[in-house]
């Protein structure tokens, strides 16, 4: 054990298994305080719940209100009663008196309900349905797990319990596709979902022969229960199934044309069980009274006892022409499910049984020419078959977001990760292009936002607020260590762009030095973006990650020409010293405009005002000239120094203003006064004592190319009072800062290659705001990123330019018609006024709780990928995919030819009886009794309801062969009340509990199919009961 690996956290409960009792126990864990983690073996978690209708409650609120008396007692004493007095009371007592808080703590989710009180067979109606199935619940508790931070590891596979000297429980071993490691914690929940897989336990438990059954839920093989004995479990339980059917195997849905409708998809398996049809076995002979066909649990008991397991439902064409005017009997098994049931006729029927007598066999394909990649099919699918391929690496289209992103970030991988509840996946995804996740997820201007395909729909994605969620969730995720490479690379300057550029380098391996001449790192980061839009200790986190990757950051360092008082390095030896530099210095200083009166003091430049607002005396009445967010960002910043009021007047009008929307709605709503369409003309002084400013309009900002060119009308003025002018009209290079031996411009930024941001020295390169800057921080950052593939290039000796001028392509055909409309989400701001502005730079926008970023991620429709058929073993056939498919791209066409048809069509019944391989006369005999009965109006046998009798008269006739299907197994674990494992001399396993169907001792020796809903009520109970016993156990 001690050369095997331990995962790096540990926990206070380990979940194995992600299905109903997991994921319930996870939400419970999450919400009581308690470090817990699920560890699922399959791809997705849900499990066999996903095809679930409904769950078990007694006492609920619901039923009262639908004046439905269904007490606890009363259940309990059913349960007992319909066991013969068999089962663990006091484990049934826990059970039944937690069902009515599942239905409110459900609800309180957002998860409506409904009792159905008319299911066949039902002696209490116990039956709760949540709109969407069981499916919504384990959705929206998968959406939970992410908003409170409870961890999912999946496509890992838990080998062993494993146990202290002493018998306490302390971890497990798991497996996952690369390695072995240990989880530890001193709690395990197993809730692992039977054993409906393992045919050799199939065969030794379960008391008929299991071979001919049909497997329709997830193929679960035990893992649960092997471990639980071999850590001293005893058993209980085992061999009892949760029956269904008699199906027709190997074709659950069919598609039926309807000319004018949309396409019906009708459980064709269901037809085996209609209770209009005849139902006999395979020596021609009735075996029950075919009405039990309205309850899909009870009738499979009265078919296992059959030769081989097998029905055969007759009907003739009389009862096919029925069905196909009137639509499908209504009481076929309450499947509500089943859209054929809605309608009133299904004119495609015999068709369709005449395609499935011969022989053929239904498959899944996707037609990637039509696939959008909008992921309905994954999040449809309830066997979790279909993966999406977000990366389509055959294919050179880049998603809308990811091709306007300056970065280029893969938004749909990581946010697809995101949608599964991989928040560290989708961070490390995130990290892979973006340096500082947590800073662009809040002063980025999400370029991505404005070409996002989801526009088109209703509104774009929130790109912004989703990275800066899994920013701020994964801030304890350290960095992965790099393989050095011998190389040293220097960086003058800490903003975004020399950041960026130091970060990938040092992905590649390069020791990396940065520079700073300011006191701290981080350049226009600190000192020019207000803490209450950038809050420093968010950015101190980012750069001790960027430490925390072994780049040094040297900071009260100025790099120039020569060397001062001994502390300043020489360009020169820096450049001698590294193998490459990146020139990264930002701009500095306030542009100037030439305007009487603008050399007054208390006219103050835009970035002096921001580096470092308490130097300058700003009060009363304050005018900002500039329409970008660096002079909102003076406005705001005046008003919380104290400004008594606050005009900002900018050249530009409407959507002309470069400041973002939201920052300008926010400067009006704490009170600044926009003014649109004027330029500054005059600072108006008298005796050197500041008086205002005077503007003439501006008519025209840009020519008719583009070009920045204002032009005024000088007969048209205004002027404002003021006590202090900040003038944000731009930024300036530091001239000073830059080597002479750097070729320059005369405002002083650096020239350098457009492409390579190589300069005229060879190893030096330079990006950002000194050579012009391309005006926001993620566009500095893409600066960055570009100079250190040159710097890389170069320093293995290759082409600075090869393949790096390729034109980017974007998806052309991104999800559109057909989508559903969503509501975009969007996190708090904060806005105030007056008193409550001043001295308050906390930080305005909040950021998305969990269940809006897992509301919103879900809006993502993932452009350019494609479904795949990944898990093929796991395809029910329910056709939800083909269904649900936006653009019509999935399709279920026919694979095969099988050697024996499940569908007969015969003219008599000599030739159907040599189909089901019996004696001609005796089917005969079978037919004429039962036609006998018809006419009588009684079946006279076995009592079948009067109201589905029909006779067997007009060939074709028709054979449907019809098998017993079982969706899991029940029973396994002993455990006690508490749900403690016990021993075989009744003794707690201390740690070790199980839930859900993985256990015994609450079902008998058959499914207890007229208390419906039970396994589901069951796996909910039992996983929120084991938090609450680890919290009892530890004294909370």
């Amino acid at each position: 054990m001690s050369e095997i690996a331990t995962y790096e956290k540990s926990f206070d409960l380990i979940i194995v298994g992600g299905g109903a009792c997991g994921l319930a126990a996870a939400a419970e864990a999450g919400e009581k305080g308690v470090n817990a983690v699920v560890i699922e073996k399959r791809h997705s978690t849900g499990g066999n719940a996903m095809f679930a209708d409904g769950m078990l409650a007694a006492g609920s609120h619901i039923q009262k209100k639908q004046l439905l008396d269904v007490p606890p007692d009363a259940i309990l004493k059913f349960a007992m009663d319909y066991s013969h007095q068999s089962l663990n009371a006091r484990l049934l007592r826990a059970f039944i008196d937690q069902t009515a808080d599942n239905i409110r703590w459900l609800e309180e989710k957002g998860i409506r309900f409904h009792v159905d009180p008319y299911i066949p067979g039902q002696v209490y109606q116990t039956y709760h349905i949540p709109e969407g199935r069981m499916k919504e619940v384990m959705s929206t508790l998968k959406r939970e797990l992410v908003e409170l931070n409870v961890p999912t590891i999946t496509d890992t596979e838990v080998t062993k319990i494993l146990k202290r000297d002493d018998g306490h429980v302390e971890g497990v071993l798991c497996r996952d596709l690369e390695r072995e490691f240990i989880v530890k914690a001193p709690n395990v929940l197993i809730c692992t979902g039977g054993y409906s897989g393992n045919k050799e336990m199939l065969r030794k438990y379960f008391p008929f022969d299991s071979e001919n059954l049909i497997c329709w839920g997830l193929h679960h093989n035990g893992d649960g229960i092997r471990m639980a004995t071999e850590a001293g479990a005893a058993n209980e339980g085992l061999g009892i199934l949760c029956l269904s059917g008699p199906h027709i195997p190997a074709t659950v849905k069919a598609r039926i044309d309807i000319p004018g409708e949309d396409p019906c998809f009708i459980q064709v398996s269901a037809l085996g069980r209609e209770p209009t049809g005849v139902w006999v076995n395979k020596h021609g002979k009735r075996y029950v009274a075919e009405s039990i066909g309205l309850n899909g649990h009870e009738a499979p008991n009265a078919v296992i006892r059959q030769p081989d397991q097998t029905s055969f439902a007759l009907f003739d064409s009389n009862t096919i022409q029925e069905m196909e005017e009137h639509g499908l009997i209504k009481g076929l098994n309450q499947d509500t499910r089943n859209k054929a049931i809605e309608r009133s006729h299904l004119p495609g029927l015999a068709e369709q049984l005449k395609f499935q007598s011969e022989g053929m066999i239904y498959g899944e394909i996707s037609d990637p020419d039509k696939c959008t990649g909008c992921g309905t099919c994954v999040m449809n699918c309830a066997a979790g078959a279909i993966k999406l391929d977000t990366i389509v690496a055959s294919r050179n289209e880049m998603s809308a977001c990811r091709y306007a992103c300056p970065l280029h970030t893969d938004m749909r991988t990581y946010f697809h990760l995101l949608k599964q509840g991989k928040k560290q996946e989708a961070y490390e995804v995130l990290r892979e292009y973006n340096p500082l996740p947590a800073v662009t997820g809040r002063v980025c201007p999400h370029y991505c936002e404005g070409d996002c395909a989801r526009q088109h729909v209703d509104k774009s994605v929130n790109v912004r607020q989703l990275e800066r969620f899994i920013a701020d969730s994964c801030t304890n995720v350290a960095p992965a260590p790099v393989e050095e490479n011998g190389k040293r690379v220097a960086v003058i300057g800490s903003g975004p762009s020399g950041i960026a550029c130091a970060y990938f380098l040092r992905r590649k391996g390069y020791a990396v030095t940065v520079y700073e001449r300011m006191p701290e790192a981080g350049g226009n980061l600190r000192y020019g973006i207000p803490a209450y839009r950038l809050p420093k200790d968010v950015l101190d986190s980012q750069l001790d990650y960027i430490r925390q990757m072994g780049i040094e950051i040297k900071t009260g360092v100025d790099v120039g020409e020569h060397q001062v008082l001994g502390k300043d390095l020489v360009f020169s030896d820096i450049c001698r010293d590294y193998n490459a530099v990146f020139f990264a210095i930002g701009a500095q200083n306030s542009a100037k405009i030439s305007i009487p009166g603008v050399e007054n003091p208390k006219v103050i430049g835009g970035r002096d005002y921001l580096r470092d607002y308490t130097q300058y005396d700003v009060h009363g009445k304050v005018v900002v000239v500039g329409g970008g967010n660096v002079a909102i960002d003076a406005a705001l910043t005046a008003l919380r120094q104290g400004a008594s009021s606050v005009q900002m007047v900018c050249l530009e009008t409407g959507d002309e203003i470069p400041a973002w929307p939201e920052e300008i709605e926010q400067a009006k709503g704490e009170g600044v006064v926009l003014h649109e369409g004027w330029g500054p003309n005059a600072v108006l002084s008298d005796n050197g004592k500041l008086n205002g400013i005077e503007f003439i309009k501006c008519t025209r900002v840009y020519d008719e190319n583009g070009a920045f060119k204002p032009e005024y009308d000088s007969t048209v003025t205004c002027s404002f009072e003021a006590d202090a002018v900040i003038m944000a009209i731009g930024q300036a290079v530091e001239k000073e800062s830059v080597p002479e031996v750097l070729k320059s411009y005369a405002n002083g930024m650096i020239v350098t290659d457009a492409l390579t941001l190589g300069t005229n020295i060879d190893k030096v390169f330079a990006g950002g705001d000194v050579i012009g800057g391309r005006g926001s921080v993620v566009k500095s950052m893409a600066e960055g990123k570009e100079a250190a593939i040159s710097i890389d290039r170069f320093l293995r000796g290759e082409s600075l330019t090869e393949g790096r001028d390729k034109p980017l392509c974007k998806v052309e055909n991104p999800p559109k018609d057909n989508m559903p409309t969503l509501e975009r989400n969007e996190s708090e701001m904060r806005i105030e006024s007056g008193e409550a502005l001043c001295g308050n730079f906390s930080e305005v926008r909040g950021g998305l709780s969990g269940q809006q970023a897992a509301n919103e991620v879900n809006r993502c429709m993932t452009c350019g990928s494609r479904s795949v058929f990944a898990y093929s073993d796991d395809c029910q056939l329910c056709r939800s995919c083909e269904e649900n498919c936006p653009s019509k791209a999935i399709t279920m066409k026919p694979l095969y030819k099988m050697e024996r048809p499940l569908v007969k069509i015969a003219d008599t019944w000599e030739e159907m009886a040599e189909y089901i391989g019996c004696d001609a006369e005796t089917l005969k005999a079978t037919v004429s009794e039962w036609n006998d009965f018809c006419d009588h109006g009684k079946d006279k046998l076995f009592v079948k309801r009067e109201d589905y009798m029909r006779p067997l008269r007009k060939p074709p006739f028709y054979a449907l062969q019809s098998r017993v299907a079982f969706l899991t197994t029940i029973g396994g674990i002993k455990v006690n009340e508490h749900f403690e494992v016990v021993d075989k001399n009744d003794e707690p396993i201390p740690g070790l509990y199980a839930g859900g169907i993985d256990t015994g001792g609450w079902e008998a020796d058959t499914y207890n199919v007229v208390l419906s809903g039970s396994t589901m009520g069951f796996n909910i109970s039992s996983g929120r009961l084991v938090v609450r016993e680890v919290l009892k156990k530890a004294g909370k």
